[in-house]
Order: C-alpha cells, then sequence, then structure tokens
C-alpha cells in the first residue's frame, strides 16, 4: 500500500534538510579555516560557496517540484469530482484544456474547451491533475530559479490562508540564493567577482546563514502541506 502524502511530503523534507544541512555545515568550517587545504578566499573557497549556492537551490526546486507530483498522485487517488476542488485546484486540474486554448486556432475546439473552464464549479467529472513531466516544468512552475513568487503561487493554487514564507529572513535568504545561483550557473560574471572580498552578503558564513533560513522555509512548506492533504483541504465539500 502506498504511502499517504502526508507522510510522504514529510520525508521529502527530510531528505531536503540533511543535504542542505549538510552544505551549511561545510561552509560553517570554510568560515572557520578548519577544511583542510582550502581557504574562504582562495579559488576553490569561492568556488565551494557557488557549488553550494547551486545545490541549495536545487535541492529547493526538487522539493517543490516532487511535492506538486506527489500532491497530485494523492488527489487523482482520492477520486474527487472538479467541482468538489477549491477554485484553485479546479484551474490545475484543467491545465490540459488552459495548454490546448494557449495553442490552438479561435475554432471549434478552442470555443468548447473555453466553455469546459468557465462552468468548473458545475463540472462532475472527476479530477486528473497533471502527471510528472520531463519536458516541461511541472504546473503550475515554470521552470525559472526559485523565488518567493514561486511559493506565494503554490499557496495561491492550493487556496491556502497562511504565508507562504512566513518570515521576512526567509525570503530574503531565498532571493539571495536565487540571484546567486543564477550568477554562478550562468556565468553571469567570473566567480572571483561574484565572490569578492567586498561583495556583501557572500561569505560563508553569510551562506551558511542563508541555508539556514531555507531549512526552515523547507520545514514550513513541508509541514503546512502534509496538514492541508491529511485534512483534504483540497475540498470544498
Amino acid at each position: 500500500m502506498s504511502k499517504p502524502f502526508s507522510i510522504i511530503i514529510i520525508e521529502l523534507g527530510d531528505d531536503a534538510t540533511r543535504r542542505l544541512k549538510f552544505w551549511r555545515q561545510t561552509l560553517l568550517r570554510l568560515a572557520s579555516n578548519t577544511l583542510p587545504g582550502i581557504a574562504g578566499a582562495d579559488h576553490f573557497g569561492k568556488e565551494l560557496r557557488g557549488a553550494a549556492a547551486v545545490a541549495t537551490m536545487a535541492e529547493i526546486e526538487r522539493l517543490l517540484r516532487e511535492a506538486l507530483v506527489e500532491l497530485s498522485i494523492d488527489i487523482n487517488h482520492a477520486g474527487v469530482p472538479i467541482s468538489d476542488l477549491s477554485p484553485g485546484l479546479r484551474a490545475l486540474a484543467s491545465d490540459a484544456y488552459f495548454q490546448a486554448m494557449s495553442m490552438s486556432s479561435k475554432g471549434d475546439k478552442h470555443w468548447d474547451n473555453r466553455a469546459i473552464v468557465t462552468r468548473l464549479e458545475t463540472n462532475m467529472q472527476i479530477a486528473k491533475f497533471p502527471a510528472r513531466t520531463s519536458s516541461t516544468p511541472q504546473p503550475p512552475l515554470d521552470g525559472k530559479t526559485i523565488r518567493a513568487s514561486h511559493f506565494q503561487r503554490i499557496w495561491t493554487v492550493l487556496d491556502l490562508d497562511e504565508s507562504a514564507i512566513p518570515e521576512a529572513n526567509m525570503e530574503i535568504a531565498l532571493t539571495a540564493m536565487s540571484t546567486m545561483r543564477n550568477d554562478v550557473a550562468h556565468g553571469n560574471d567570473p566567480i572571483s567577482e561574484i565572490f569578492h572580498e567586498q561583495a556583501s552578503g557572500k561569505s560563508a558564513a553569510s551562506i551558511a546563514e542563508h541555508i539556514l533560513q531555507l531549512t526552515r522555509l523547507v520545514d514550513h512548506f513541508c509541514l503546512s502541506l502534509s496538514s492541508y492533504a491529511s485534512e483534504r483541504k483540497y475540498r470544498i465539500t
């Protein structure tokens, strides 16, 4: 028997937290000059900071993607009519119709799909959420580096009342790490310039603090979604 999503999301969070803690502990050792043969200000130290930024954001992206996939599987198994879903989830369950409208001409099929999506609150068809996809971003993600807007988008789709990012320090850390990740991954500047001695907020200790805040954000995200699933908040009835 498969595990319920309320358990799966906690396990996904534990996996992400474990890997984030590894990078944080590594950076704290770099900051205290206790990594053999590597100093924070030398080239390898800067490369290590860059690797930490890229790996951290990869973990956040993976968590959000896997959470959306597993939640879709969970609700699909529940066999919920579209009309019984919360409004945001109706839109996600009807993603195929919206995609078809965006790619079709204004013919009969286009207008048939329009009619369907304007009557979702009375649609008794069993909801079928998007399956895992490798060719396109997992809806409602867009393939871009994760930022605060992605968390808020998920919260909007799920119709959650509480804050997606409850503390300012979490959002500051997410913005800083997203920007850092893009600068490194896209080669916007040389590593030596990205992590220049005078670059604000990019020391090993600063990045370690950002990762700590993101670890706390992961906990909030996973606990919120676990409660959401176990209490079946995706239903309006």
